[in-house]
């Protein structure tokens, strides 16, 4: 397995955690509009992993994929209005995280482009 890949597969697999996380930690939280945007966008997240790991088990799973970078893109933004939306209850370890995730992807993209 390529570096990027395995990166990329572990990305899949801590964003996978984020999600089951605020998933959990949002039953917590009381009906609200934040609420709704956070099970919409946990949903949106869901999707994309769902499609990203169609893309790792048919082995096209790498950063010079430009359709795959922008699938973790919008994976990412997902994330982050995620991340937003469950400010009332997220932990700091799981904000930590998430920032990890993005800075090993944001890695990825300029390594990819110097390359070029």
């Amino acid at each position: 397995m390529k570096e990027d890949t395995e990166t990329l597969f572990e990305i899949l697999l801590s964003a996978d955690r984020i999600c089951s996380k605020l998933e959990e930690a949002s039953l917590d939280m009381a009906p609200s509009e934040d609420y709704v945007q956070l099970r919409t966008k946990l949903l949106e997240c869901r999707a994309a992993l769902r499609r990203l790991q169609g893309e790792y088990e048919q082995n096209k799973l790498t950063i010079v994929s430009s359709s795959i970078a922008e699938q973790f893109r919008h994976l990412m933004l997902y994330l982050l209005w995620v991340i937003f939306y469950s400010r009332a209850v997220i932990d700091r370890r799981t904000f930590r995280r998430f920032v990890v995730i993005h800075s090993a992807f944001t890695h990825l993209l300029l390594s990819d482009t110097l390359q070029d």
